[in-house]
């Protein structure tokens, strides 16, 4: 960025360098936000990062991906998207990244 100063005939510059970055996770969300699975079935999920400003942050590659409540196994690579199995209990099941 650069600023000018004038003051009659005289003008004066300044310049500052700026970095610009993402800032830090504010929520995450998770699509799809509800899902209906059978048991023993299957359903892939994904998760995208935002700033407090509602910006998706780019670049987080990894969410931590856990069941909370409910019963079923979480498996492939702990990215952006998982792959959600289900067991023989039949209920809610709640999925945090």
């Amino acid at each position: 960025m650069q600023v000018w100063a004038v003051f009659g005939t005289r003008t004066a510059t300044a310049t500052a360098k700026i970095t610009v970055v993402n800032g830090v996770v504010h929520h995450i969300n998770i699509t799809p936000a509800t899902a209906t699975i059978e048991a023993r079935g299957t359903s892939s999920f994904s998760a995208e990062a935002f700033n407090q400003h509602g910006y998706k942050l780019t670049g987080i590659t990894r969410f931590n991906w856990q069941i909370v409540e409910g019963s079923g196994a979480i498996t492939g690579n702990p990215g952006q998207t998982v792959v959600l199995k289900t067991t023989d209990e039949v209920g809610t099941l709640r999925l945090i990244a």
